[in-house]
């Protein structure tokens, strides 16, 4: 009885070290997010850099997030959202729908690189530019070439299975999670307004704080995308604000991501968003020199913002682009 006390001690053990590496790389790919607005750390050689060696080991390309990411700011919940297709897509059938968002739910790990890989293989992919084909094209190669090594190490060492639980099975977890945040602050959204058409939240509690700030607090989700270049610590109090200046407004606001998810769960099996969730098709697109983290929200939401404050924003815009 007591060796067999020693094997459950050990398995628990084995079982929180997973649980919480596999939350390591969920933050890891939060850095990853920062990276691609150029916010991880102040200089853009690390932010480019380590960005790339996070896509990587994501099974993806910098490059290709840094694209796929702009449409997403820039068309938040229209069809042209590449990064939430096929939610926001209205010529993807519902059952297809019905049936990738259980796969996107449960492997995460596979489905945002084939989400990035559709859009940049797509024929009506929005990455037009050669030079960034090409830096996409060899980043994804030496992401092919970097677990090839890693796994044909791994089979002459003869250890696939700690290789398995120790890095695959925290991947794998760890896409779940990510998945479940995408889902829980788009799915079922149809506001083109990005403080309307995300859930956010603003944390209540220490444990919710905690996992926002370890995450640059993206949980705080609207007013990112309202303001992309905001500071991470700015962006609690600028929902607070909004919600004062504007009572009449009902934001999506919750004070726990348990909350904004189970606001979420209906939504699975009836996988929507923007049009998919009963939204009119958006007024206008905006021109392929928009499409960067600020410049359409400049155009579209900081209209009554001061000249000055726009113009700093969209140089911004133009630098973080570059």
């Amino acid at each position: 009885m007591v060796v067999a006390g020693e094997v459950s001690g050990y398995a628990w053990l084995s079982v929180s070290m997973i649980v919480i590496a596999a939350y390591m790389v969920f933050c890891w790919q939060s850095i990853l997010h920062e990276a691609v607005h150029q916010m991880a750390c102040s200089s853009r050689f690390m932010n480019v850099w380590g960005g790339r060696l996070l896509a990587m080991m994501g099974f993806t390309s910098y490059t290709l997030y840094r694209e796929v990411h702009k449409s997403h700011h820039a068309y938040m919940n229209r069809f042209t959202d590449v990064e939430l297709w096929p939610y926001v897509d209205p010529k993807v059938p519902l059952w297809f729908r019905r049936c990738f968002v259980w796969f996107d739910l449960l492997f995460g790990v596979l489905a945002t690189p084939l989400i990035f890989a559709r859009a940049y293989l797509s024929r009506n992919s929005p990455i037009k530019d050669h030079s960034i084909r090409c830096t996409i094209r060899t980043e994804l190669l030496c992401m092919i070439a970097f677990w090839a090594l890693v796994w044909s190490v791994t089979t002459y060492l003869g250890t696939w299975r700690n290789h398995a639980f120790g890095v695959l099975l925290p991947l794998f977890l760890a896409g779940v999670i990510q998945t479940t945040r995408k889902l829980t602050e788009h799915l079922g959204m149809k506001s083109y307004d990005p403080l309307l058409g995300t859930r956010t939240v603003v944390p209540g509690n220490l444990l919710i704080k905690t996992a926002s700030f370890l995450n640059f607090d993206l949980f705080v989700h609207g007013p990112h995308h309202r303001h992309p270049r905001l500071a991470n610590d700015g962006l609690a109090p600028k929902m607070c604000e909004y919600v004062e200046q504007h009572r009449d407004i009902n934001y999506p606001v919750f004070p726990t991501y348990w909350r904004a998810s189970f606001a979420m769960l209906p939504y699975l099996f009836n996988p929507g968003s923007g049009m998919n969730a009963g939204a009119p098709p958006p007024g206008r697109l905006k021109k392929s020199g928009q499409l960067d983290f600020v410049g359409d929200v400049v155009e579209e939401i900081l209209a009554d913002e001061s000249p000055s404050v726009t113009d700093d924003v969209t140089k911004d815009a133009r630098e973080s682009a570059h």
